[in-house]
């Protein structure tokens, strides 16, 4: 019985503890009960009154029954320890109208707004039974309670001496400023201890990897502040004042004393964001974002055109806190106040139940939800496999860090930078014990993926015999190839699959890292989304996400940079399942195909010239975007006619020949010649440095001229940010979206670049800031990840899309 009603208390469910039969066992209960400032009552002999034991400061007489031997308690009915006049000859009185009387009410152990009606007709008006009863008008009533329910006494808890407000100078504005920097005044706000260092860094990868650069760490100890000032010195603010202590560096289970001080600060440091006028997006650091979070958010923003003060996720019954969007306002500071004030007197375990009580009171905060579907609780996703197309993983209701981890890791969700390594505390270490063979488990959701799609996909539709998108872009190469989709397409798809199995992208796969950047990379983006839309709905046919074609999901340069004394052995499974008059449909991003080396067309692609190859580095049949993490668009602090540089390269020169090429081509042009109505000073900078970011931002007109490959990343960089591109070529151009280059940007080989150089210097700026303006429309749509999948799904399909198909050039590399 103690433990019970230690748990019932702790939880915050009940008010007080009835006793209808004493015996020894209810002692520390009762013990328990007063600590906790709650009331007990014992059933009087009539069987039909409770009446409540005195706490210790009651002067109330006891009075005792000699015969018996027992103490019996005398309730006191000349004026209730409450403040409310007690009236004998009235009931206890309790919602004239009920809202629904069978609704049951949480904490009464599955009674109805209607029983306890009926509870309350029992009692005297202004009793303690009473007074307990009228706590659920609020639930049951349709407006106010007919009673002023009283305030609970203050029960003093870990953070209370703490006051409400933190110092003005924290969080420091610098770093503010520094994480917003040329974007809106908002933030991402994550605060941990040390035990969590790892999964604050699976976090922010999963952010930077979807161009959301504008979040910021709060340390809750001194070595975790340490360690972040070294690896994410922009983005880390000194340690939360107050409540951060070398303690909490300690591991912390849920419900326990040091769990609750790790999240007992979090109204107070929300308000302190707050207060600064910027707008705060609180995340726990057991997710990961699948896509840009915030486009959600602007969307819910937009779509209510009254005002959104708030935006949460539903947790079951209740609001999770740990996913808050909250823009700065009173009715927010009313809220956060209300919320930090539960968390400091209630016998709450965490800050949910304290946040859920204090959203009861109207604050005039006008809050919206998350999507479910898009925005899953843990148990949805990980037990119920909710996972279809969610730009959000939270991974909740796994319980301790080594389950969280593994959850994480076998769903494909594990992907931490290498910023940690050799600079891992102890307590930060998670116990690995992932004992699942990913490979295998991979293999079973083929296997079972199988059985269901021979179900509903034995007949594909007569449309997607079609094979005139593939043969269009493909016969461009093999004029003489012909196709056919295969009458057992699903079958074919998924035994591909698990002759690949070992080379998949799941749990154990590992990203590669180049120029400080460790994935998802396009590739990765590709097999993530259509594999995943594929796998988990269940009804759907290969031929109604990806038309005619059959898709390979592999990560090629993965394998090629992490393994590549392995790479042979990849084509040589996939060899062995390939038939050579299917289309088949893959995403590369390597600057060298998929074969990966050779300087001539006598490829993979040779034996194999039906499989249709989208290509980011510059050797397949469709130009892609070739992006790592994404570029966020700048707001650019001049315009166009006040940037000092008419034309900037930020990038190094011994990457391909051509770069020094054009970069003395450029350095030989007198600036006088510059006529297109700006004040621009300067023709052509170039820089190599940490601030390429600025030195484009100064220039008109970024150059893109091609890499190791035929493309470069600063040509989709110098997109999302919103600037012009210039792009360089050798012998044939690979730009993305080839129809509508021309209206965001210039592109010329070396043989014309005098001409182009002419041209640049007397383009007006009118057409210029044309070109940004439509640059701008363009960047979610075509040059972001989302986006580019989105045109990849319409081109499978042979619906309207942007992409355009080349023939595949004479040599890998164009050297």
């Amino acid at each position: 019985m103690a433990e019970t009603v230690a748990d019932a208390f702790a939880l915050g469910e009940c008010d007080a503890l009835f006793i209808p039969t004493y015996s020894s066992f209810n002692v520390i209960g009762i013990m328990l009960s007063q600590a906790a400032r709650r009331d007990v009552f014992f059933l009087g002999k009539d069987k039909d009154t409770w009446v409540k034991l005195p706490k210790a400061d009651d002067s109330r007489p006891v009075q005792e029954d000699l015969g018996r031997g027992e103490k019996k308690l005398a309730l006191a009915r000349d004026k209730d320890a409450r403040g409310v006049e007690a009236t004998s000859s009235s009931s206890c009185t309790f919602c004239e109208v009920l809202i629904e009387p069978e609704l049951v009410v949480a904490g009464t152990g599955g009674k109805t707004c209607g029983s306890i009606k009926l509870m309350a007709a029992r009692e005297i008006n202004g009793s303690d039974m009473c007074a307990i009863i009228r706590k659920k008008e609020r639930v049951c009533c349709p407006g106010p309670g007919t009673y002023k329910i009283p305030s609970p006494e203050p029960k003093p808890k870990l953070g209370s001496s703490i006051r409400w407000e933190i110092d003005d100078s924290w969080p420091p504005s610098s770093v503010i400023s520094n994480v917003t920097k040329g974007g809106k005044n908002r933030v991402v706000v994550a605060s941990f201890n040390c035990q969590n260092l790892q999964f604050a860094d699976n976090w922010a990868n999963s952010l930077l990897s979807h161009g959301s650069h504008n979040f910021i760490l709060v340390p809750l100890d001194k070595s975790t502040e340490d360690i972040l000032q070294q690896v994410y010195p922009s983005n880390t603010v000194p340690m939360l004042p107050g409540v951060a202590d070398d303690e909490l560096n300690e591991p912390t289970w849920f419900g326990t004393k040091k769990f609750q001080r790790l999240t007992s600060a979090r109204p107070r440091m929300m308000h302190a964001f707050l207060r600064k006028n910027v707008t705060v997006f609180y995340n726990d650091v057991d997710i990961v974002w699948k896509t840009n979070v915030w486009d959600d958010l602007d969307a819910i923003v937009m779509e209510n055109t009254d005002g959104v003060d708030a935006i949460f996720q539903v947790d079951g019954p209740s609001i999770c806190t740990c996913i808050i969007f909250m823009v700065p306002g009173q009715s927010n500071f009313r809220l956060l106040k209300n919320w930090q004030h539960n968390i400091d007197t209630r016998t709450f375990n965490n800050d949910q139940p304290a946040f859920n009580e204090a959203l009861k009171t109207d604050h005039g905060v006008k809050f919206k939800y998350l999507p479910k579907d898009l925005f899953p609780c843990g148990r949805n996703y990980f037990e119920q496999n909710e996972r279809e197309g969610v730009h959000l993983v939270h991974a909740n209701y796994r319980t301790g860090h080594t389950n969280k981890y593994n959850s994480l890791k076998s769903s494909g969700n594990w992907h931490p930078s290498d910023r940690l390594e050799n600079k891992l505390p102890e307590c930060a270490s998670i116990p690995d014990t992932y004992t699942d063979d990913p490979v295998s488990t991979y293999k079973a959701d083929v296997t079972s993926l199988m059985e269901q799609k021979k179900l509903v996909c034995m007949n594909p539709p007569t449309a997607a015999f079609d094979t005139t998108i593939a043969l269009s872009c493909l016969q461009r190469t093999t004029p003489s190839l012909q196709l056919m989709y295969p009458e057992d397409a699903d079958l074919h798809l998924n035994e591909i699959r698990l002759a690949l199995a070992p080379l998949a992208q799941h749990g154990s796969h590992k990203f590669h890292r180049h120029a400080n950047y460790g994935g998802p990379w396009i590739e990765n983006h590709w097999i993530a989304h259509f594999e995943s839309l594929y796998q988990g709905n269940k009804t759907a046919c290969a031929s109604d996400i990806f038309g005619p074609f059959i898709p390979i999901f592999l990560p090629w340069t993965d394998h090629w940079v992490n393994s590549r004394h392995h790479y042979q052995t990849l084509l040589d499974h996939l060899k062995s399942v390939l038939r050579p008059s299917v289309p088949y449909i893959t995403v590369s991003q390597n600057d060298q195909g998929i074969s990966g080396a050779g300087g001539s067309k006598e490829t993979f692609l040779n034996h194999f010239p039906n499989i249709l190859v989208l290509s980011a580095g510059g050797f397949g049949h469709i130009p892609i975007p070739l992006l790592k993490q994404s570029e966020k668009k700048m707001n650019q602090e001049k315009t166009i006619s006040e940037r000092i540089n008419l034309l900037s390269f930020a990038g190094s020169l011994n990457t391909a020949p051509l770069r020094k090429e054009m970069h003395n081509a450029l350095v030989a042009v007198d600036p006088s010649r510059i006529d297109n109505g700006s004040n621009v000073t300067q023709f052509y900078k170039h820089y190599k440095g940490e601030k390429w970011r600025d030195v484009m931002l100064s220039s008109q007109l970024s150059m893109c001229p091609r890499g190791f490959g035929r493309t470069s990343f600063r040509l989709t960089e110098a997109l999302q940010m919103g600037l012009i591109p210039v792009y360089i070529y050798s012998d044939v151009a690979w730009v993305p979206y080839a129809d509508l280059f021309s209206q965001i940007g210039f592109m010329s080989d070396m043989n014309s670049i005098g001409q182009l150089i002419d041209e640049l210097l007397e383009f007006p700026v009118s057409r210029l800031e044309k070109m940004e303006e439509r640059i701008a429309t363009l960047i979610k749509s075509h040059f972001c990840p989302e986006g580019i999948l989105h045109q990849i799904g319409l081109f499978m399909t042979g619906k309207e899309n942007d992409l355009r198909c080349q023939a595949l050039p004479a040599t890998i590399r164009g050297y």
